[in-house]
């Protein structure tokens, strides 16, 4: 019995999340193609939905980067990182004391945070 040809197998979330990474951050579209890739693999992955949320705020898509930020956060109460860049896109969007309450919450996670 012969196994069905695959025409692309990108590996597991992590591997596609390093690839999303690997782009740099000039290229946004390839970025975000990885991100929504680790995210079909694992839906439950934190980093991915904040790291897609960063792509969608470069792309000024507040929604879209919001929602990510959220997920991400819901997925992983204590990632500090989520926290921060939610806070900081919502300086960007002017939602001042909500920002402002986000990296409080980062950084009573992780101080070293935004350093």
């Amino acid at each position: 019995m012969r196994r069905p040809k695959r025409e692309h197998d990108p590996g597991t979330a992590i591997q596609s999340l390093n690839r999303g990474e690997g782009h740099g951050w000039t290229h946004a579209d390839h970025r975000d193609c990885h991100y929504d890739r680790a995210i079909s693999l694992n839906p439950r992955y934190a980093k991915a939905f904040n790291n897609r949320g960063y792509v969608w705020d470069e792309k000024r898509d507040y929604d879209r980067a919001n929602q990510d930020y959220d997920r991400a956060i819901e997925l992983d109460p204590s990632y500090a990182d989520a926290f921060y860049n939610r806070g900081k896109a919502k300086l960007k969007w002017g939602e001042v004391l909500a920002g402002n309450a986000d990296i409080a919450a980062a950084k009573a996670i992780d101080p070293q945070i935004g350093r």
